[in-house]
C-alpha cells in the first residue's frame, strides 16, 4: 500500500508492506508491533510526554520503503526537515497508514 504526502511542500511518497515489520527489526532491533503499542499506551496515559521515537522510526522506514531518499538514518533525515514539528504532523497519517495495511480481506470460516 502506497499513499503520498506534502512534507514542508515536497510530495513524498510512504509504503507500507509485509516486509515493514523485518526491516524495522533489522534497523532498529526492535519489535515494531512492540513498540507502537507502547506508543499508544504512553500517549494514552501522558500525550504530552509521549516519546515519539517509534514514529519517527517508522515514517522514516515507511518513505525509504516508498523509494524516498531519506539518508541512511532517521536522524539523518530529520535533520533535513525545516519544521521540527513536520514529522509529528505526518505521524496520524502514519499510523492511519499502518492500520490501513493491517486489515484483512479474508472472512472467518466460523461464526
Amino acid at each position: 500500500m502506497k499513499k503520498t504526502f506534502d512534507v514542508e511542500g515536497r510530495q513524498m511518497t510512504a509504503a507500507c508492506n509485509g516486509l515493514l515489520p523485518k526491516l524495522y527489526r533489522y534497523n532498529f532491533g526492535r519489535d515494531i508491533m512492540m513498540d507502537l503499542k507502547k506508543f499508544h499506551d504512553g500517549a494514552k496515559k501522558d500525550p504530552e510526554n509521549v516519546d515519539m521515537t517509534p514514529l519517527e522510526n517508522l515514517t522514516w522506514l515507511m518513505f525509504k520503503e516508498g523509494g524516498e531518499d531519506v539518508g541512511e538514518s532517521p536522524d539523518e533525515w530529520l535533520r533535513t526537515l525545516e519544521d521540527p514539528a513536520s514529522v509529528y504532523i505526518l505521524s496520524q497519517d502514519m499510523l492511519a497508514l499502518w492500520q490501513q495495511s493491517q486489515r484483512t480481506t479474508a472472512t472467518p470460516k466460523k461464526k
